[in-house]
């Protein structure tokens, strides 16, 4: 006999196109969107802002050392310095526009996405800090200035990239693992803070090695009063250029030592939650990080090397604030 059994019809797969979701899903989608968009653009900000303050310092001079001890004189010598300029103001405007846009569409109270609100919020009031203190020391080169750029622009980025995440399908990570990412970012900060200060008292040439670093800030007396940003409030006019960038980079090599088993155990983390790929990404980061830092050592500073360290940072930090 003929088999008369039904054939079962097949189910139609659910459609995810953009007009088949609903409002919330909607709504997410199209934060998530601006939030990406606006990491690219605070991504760039970043990039060319290490580019300017790195020129004007003199990293990647010609003459190097010499004309990096000197480096007033050679700070308009790069040849695209006004074009980084000009990049940086046009991409911090359209920066501003996005985080508007970001504001009005987590503005909405149906449905109440207080969280990405926040967020949104953050953000805006950090890219108002930014241009208002691009405003009021345009040019300046302080320690200081150089901190709050440099740090505010990282935090941006951070935020940013925790509003990628938000309302997204995935598994909220463990709070052991958010402990971890919140105090592995907080190093990163700190990394950071030390490169940039670093960067403004002109201090890349002032040791090599660990223990160099060490003699040189011991024969300092260990002040502490040289690692202030604030001029007035440091000792740092009356030591040897030397001496005051070898605090500096001593902290800085031992921020990376303390960063490495942080880091480490996070990936680890992560990897048993599922996370696989931040926790490839963490680990690819910080190794390349370690070799780019050792390089830059190395080699004298070259400029491409110096904005690929920011640039591996920024990337690495964009990361930790997803797991946070």
């Amino acid at each position: 006999m003929p088999n008369t059994a039904p054939v079962p019809t097949p189910q139609p797969l659910p459609d995810t196109q953009p007009e088949h979701l609903d409002p919330l899903q909607r709504r997410r989608r199209r934060i998530r969107s601006l939030a990406a968009l606006a990491w690219l653009l605070m991504l760039s900000v970043i990039t060319v802002s290490a580019f300017i303050r790195l020129s004007q310092s003199g990293v990647g001079c010609a003459d190097w050392p010499v004309c990096y001890e000197q480096a007033a004189g050679h700070a308009s010598a790069h040849p695209w310095l006004g074009l980084a300029r000009a990049t940086h103001r046009v991409t911090a405007s359209a920066m501003l526009l996005v985080v508007l846009g970001l504001l009005v569409a987590t503005g909405r109270r149906t449905p109440d996405l207080r969280h990405e609100r926040r967020l949104a919020l953050g953000v805006l009031l950090l890219t108002l800090w930014l241009a208002g203190l691009g405003a009021l020391m345009r040019g300046a080169s302080a320690p200081a200035v150089v901190l709050g750029n440099l740090l505010g622009g990282l935090a941006t980025l951070a935020l940013c990239g925790r509003l990628l995440v938000c309302g997204s399908d995935r598994t909220a990570p463990a709070p052991s693992l958010r402990r971890w990412a919140w105090w592995a970012m907080l190093l990163v900060f700190f990394q950071a803070a030390f490169g940039g200060l670093i960067d403004a008292r002109h201090a890349a040439s002032s040791c090599q090695h660990l223990s160099e670093c060490a003699d040189l800030a011991r024969a300092a007396g260990w002040d502490w009063r040289v690692l202030s940003p604030w001029p007035a409030a440091s000792a740092a006019g009356e030591l040897a250029p030397q001496a005051r960038g070898a605090w500096l980079h001593l902290l800085h090599r031992l921020g990376a030592l303390l960063l490495v088993p942080v880091l480490a155990t996070l990936a680890w983390k992560a990897l048993r939650q599922g996370f696989s790929i931040p926790a490839i990404g963490v680990f690819v980061l910080l190794v390349l990080e370690l070799t780019l830092g050792s390089l830059l050592a190395a080699t004298g500073f070259p400029l491409p090397l110096a904005l690929a360290h920011n640039l591996v940072a920024a990337l690495l930090l964009t990361l930790l604030a997803g797991l946070a």
